[in-house]
């Protein structure tokens, strides 16, 4: 417990004496916002995030939007020591979700080196257009030393615990992907609304880039709801709100006006023939009318993952159910594996098989899912039960 304690002021301690040094930098060289990482070489993760000017904190503090040393900016800085930035429109690659909440436009980033191995990652953003000159580039690169001399000086890298990685599926690796591409290429914040598994009446975000953390966890949309997002999956039809602070169904309007969103873009997602979401998109300018194409493409793409996605899952569930009923002792607990994998598999309320005698022109005792009490014979109806009559308080899938 003391250890814990300790290392927690240690922690405490160094964001202290950093914020202090990255507090003047801001001053000096009056950027908009300063932020910076402690850098993990060992385990190649960031740590101790600290940003000041910070419009939406908790995304920047939240451990899933914290920077990867193999792609974007962060991996162009562990390998060059610095990058500079005048003009981030002209670089979408590297338009992250960072700088679309943020609005940033110009940056420099420089790594925090300290006996030739990099301690930490800093940048300086500007959210107008702003050019470094040789004496801002001086400084920074001034104050980086400093930095890495203060996380150096600290035990901060010989107690860190390593960053948790928490195991991803597939489909939603392949979502994040997406939605990535969505936002480099149309350097706008995107989502991808799905129907809830826990409850089919409404959407939630299943992947996002460039939204705030208070959107992307909290929003729900009821799907008979009037916002852009339920019109847009009972209509199956792509729909704009011009100006979001003028439409009265968007439920987020401070959200939106802290993220600076102007108008918004919905497309409909489908799998296998039917809608399933929505991909959605936030623009700090008017909608422009040629993005319709880039919006489908990628609502098309998301529809072909959740349909491969979906496959691959229906084949894993058969194989158990092969395994089940080879370990079944008998026919009745092979026949309610088949029935509890066949609501599973098409996402029933419940699922039924009935025995039909010959001998006996009888539907007689089979197995539900969810498990209930069935009748050992079920009612004939003129003295003869048959196979295309539907058993009564039976339900089918």
């Amino acid at each position: 417990m003391n250890d814990d304690l300790s290392q927690s002021d240690v922690h405490q301690a160094l964001r202290n004496q950093l914020t202090a040094v990255l507090s003047d930098l801001k001053d000096s060289l009056q950027a908009d916002v300063v932020i910076l990482f402690v850098y993990d070489a060992d385990t190649e993760s960031f740590h101790l995030p600290i940003g000041l000017g910070l419009r939406d904190p908790d995304s920047f503090n939240d451990p899933k939007m914290r920077p990867r040393g193999d792609r974007g900016i962060a991996a162009r800085v562990l390998q060059n020591s610095y990058l500079i930035i005048d003009k981030l429109d002209d670089r979408p690659e590297l338009y992250a979700a960072f700088a679309h909440r943020e609005q940033i436009r110009s940056m420099a980033g420089v790594a925090c080196i300290f006996k030739e191995s990099i301690v930490g990652i800093l940048y300086v953003n500007f959210r107008n257009q702003h050019t470094f000159n040789m004496a801002e580039t001086n400084t920074l690169n001034e104050y980086a030393v400093q930095l890495a001399e203060l996380i150096a000086a600290s035990t901060i890298l010989q107690n860190l615990p390593g960053t948790p990685v928490e195991p991803v599926a597939s489909e939603d690796k392949i979502l994040q992907g997406i939605v990535d591409l969505a936002c480099s290429y149309t350097q706008s914040p995107v989502g991808i609304w799905l129907l809830d598994p826990k409850d089919k009446s409404r959407l939630r975000i299943r992947a996002s880039t460039g939204l705030p953390v208070g959107y992307r966890d909290e929003a729900v949309c009821q799907v008979n709801d009037s916002c852009m997002v339920s019109q847009v999956f009972v209509s199956g039809k792509w729909q704009v709100v011009e100006d979001i602070k003028q439409d009265e169904h968007f439920p987020y309007k401070d959200i939106a006006a802290e993220a600076g969103w102007r108008s918004a873009f919905g497309y409909p997602i489908s799998s296998r023939g039917r809608r399933v979401g929505v991909l959605e998109s936030f623009a700090f300018s008017p909608w422009l009318q040629g993005s319709i194409t880039a919006h489908r493409q990628l609502a098309d793409l998301v529809g072909v993952t959740l349909d491969n996605s979906r496959r691959s899952e229906e084949a894993e569930r058969l194989a158990e159910l092969a395994r089940q009923m080879s370990a079944s002792p008998d026919l009745d607990s092979a026949l309610q594996s088949i029935v509890n994998a066949a609501r599973e598999l098409i996402g029933a309320d419940s699922s039924s098989i009935f025995l039909y005698d010959k001998r006996s022109r009888r539907f007689n005792k089979g197995v539900r899912s969810p498990k209930l009490e069935i009748p050992d014979e079920l009612p004939r109806e003129n003295g003869l039960s048959r196979p295309s009559h539907r058993p009564p308080m039976a339900s089918w899938a």
